[in-house]
């Protein structure tokens, strides 16, 4: 465990010493300069280049918007599901579930 401390006194005073160091001022000069004359060119030719792009997407979500809420509009109003019809076959289905069960506590009442 001793060995353990020594090393993470070892460790922190590396790092500490490591923050101390920085790169020379001219490297850095260099660095900038490099990029300023390598800048790469700009698209100002091309056809996906400039500030269209985001204009024309909200217009043609309006578009989308606007003919979904039409088509929607002219559908009639079909929000309620036409209820099953009862054969006798589910009704002696459904009472011979009820009747083999076992536990009253989870058994629920059937109306005929």
């Amino acid at each position: 465990m001793n060995n353990e401390t020594q090393d993470d006194k070892v460790l922190a005073r590396l790092y500490k010493e490591g923050t101390k160091e920085t790169s020379p001022k001219e490297l850095d000069e260099k660095i900038l300069n490099y990029a300023a004359e390598n800048k790469k060119p700009s698209l100002g030719g091309s056809l996906f280049a400039g500030d269209w792009k985001v204009p024309v997407s909200m217009a043609a979500s309006v578009v989308l918007v606007f003919a979904l809420l039409v088509q929607l509009d002219q559908q009639p109003n079909q929000t309620e599901i036409p209820p099953l019809p009862r054969t006798e076959k589910f009704d002696e289905s459904y009472k011979q579930t009820f009747e083999n069960a076992t536990d009253s506590d989870t058994m629920l009442e059937v109306e005929e």
